[in-house]
């Protein structure tokens, strides 16, 4: 009995971790344009996946928008499968910061986003994955033509501390304490 639970936990962590290893950590910067009746520039970044086996990037962004008639935060989380070209975008998130004519929000509510203007804009099994966003808003001032570039990378791997660091620190411990029990 012992044996079975332990062969069918194993088995268990196994294809949990076969799973995860199909998504590749991304990291996603964010940078636009928009010209016609509002110029302006789009700014952000975020974090997301890429699974391996279907070639679905998923990720989850936030982009700070300045222009002349609207300014905003806008978080979002868009699901795009990079070989069929099909997409969804859902804002989680807007802050209106101002805006001389439009509300940014009421905007984005009217014209909710879609990443099916998504095109890839190199292969998909190659860093970086780059998809340009070339989509047309209509608003009460006229038409706005964004241009917006996402470049997914590797995160930055994290630093970690020397093996030689602990063994330094423990050594410093160990003599605090042989200096101690001498006095």
């Amino acid at each position: 009995m012992k044996l079975q639970t332990v062969l069918a936990s194993s088995a268990l962590f196994l294809s949990a971790a076969a799973a995860q290893a199909a998504v590749l950590p991304l990291t996603v910067d964010i940078n636009g344009t928009t010209s016609g009746a509002d110029s302006g520039t789009t700014v952000g970044a975020g974090f997301g996946g890429l699974d391996t086996a279907t070639f679905d990037l998923t990720w989850t962004a936030t982009s700070t928008i300045t222009s002349g008639y609207t300014n905003g935060t806008v978080t979002s989380v868009t699901t795009f499968n990079l070989l069929s070209g099909v997409g969804t975008t859902t804002v989680t998130n807007c802050v209106n910061n101002g805006g001389t004519l439009i509300d940014l929000c009421t905007q984005i509510a009217l014209n909710t986003p879609a990443a099916t203007n998504l095109v890839v804009g190199s292969a998909p099994q190659q860093l970086p994955i780059i998809l340009i966003d070339s989509s047309t808003v209509n608003s009460p001032v006229g038409d706005i033509f964004a241009n917006t570039t996402y470049t997914f990378n590797l995160p930055a791997p994290e630093v970690p501390v020397p093996a030689a660091a602990w063994l330094f620190g423990s050594a410093l411990v160990g003599l605090a304490g042989v200096g101690r029990k001498r006095k």
